[in-house]
């Protein structure tokens, strides 16, 4: 599967950026004095595509290769998902809410030994992620609605639709919470996303049959 430009360079961006003032004063000081780095470094993901073919698989799963319920009975946890299905074949199919908890991992062990360039690297990397958890066509083999007609529905849904409407979205969220479980959190993440995908595609058809191809 080949993913095409994310959630978009201005999406995740500004998805880092905001995530900063979630966080609580034990660690918004730190966040904020860096917070141009964790903004600018949030595409550093999707850049590495281009030269690390190991990188692709970590934006996406294809839940539907698994088929129905997939993502009610898929392993949660890497090890075990290895032991069924093999590595070859899951990086086949995209790993995404397993790199969420790699990655997790990194950046715990990097503020254990109090490494702030790791620090910020990491969790620049995990907001971008993230991010593509909560994008639909990260979860599904039709990725750009090439198996229903629809192709280029990634890059409109996640660049365009962003980049012209950003200014009416509200982005207020709360302060961030506490997680016990990153990895089983991940995976509620992919389940909920996974349910918005029908929508995603049915609203396209729709304003695709209002506008044609000079929608937006």
């Amino acid at each position: 599967m080949l993913i095409i430009g994310g959630w978009g360079f201005f999406s995740h961006r500004k998805i880092n950026r905001l995530a900063v003032f979630t966080l609580p004063v034990e660690m918004i000081t730190f966040y904020k004095k860096n917070i141009q780095y964790i903004e600018e470094a949030a595409v550093n993901p999707d850049r590495r595509r281009y030269i690390m073919p190991e990188e692709a698989p970590r934006h996406y799963i294809d839940l539907d290769d698994y088929g129905d319920s997939a993502v009610n009975r898929l392993p949660r946890y890497w090890k075990e998902a290895v032991e069924k299905f093999g590595e070859d074949s899951l990086q086949a199919h995209g790993i995404l809410p397993w790199n969420i908890f790699r990655v997790y991992h990194q950046l715990k062990d990097a503020f254990f030994v109090r490494d702030p360039t790791k620090i910020l690297r990491f969790s620049a990397d995990l907001g971008h992620y993230i991010a593509d958890a909560h994008v639909p066509l990260h979860t599904t083999k039709n990725y750009d609605g090439q198996l229903t007609g629809q192709n280029g529905i990634h890059a409109f849904w996640e660049s365009r639709l962003p980049e012209l409407f950003s200014g009416d979205f509200d982005f207020f969220t709360g302060k961030a919470k506490y997680i016990s479980n990153v990895q089983l959190a991940a995976w509620k993440i992919i389940y909920e996303t996974h349910q918005s995908l029908d929508s995603v595609l049915l609203f396209e058809k729709q304003l695709a049959t209002k506008w044609g191809d000079k929608k937006f």
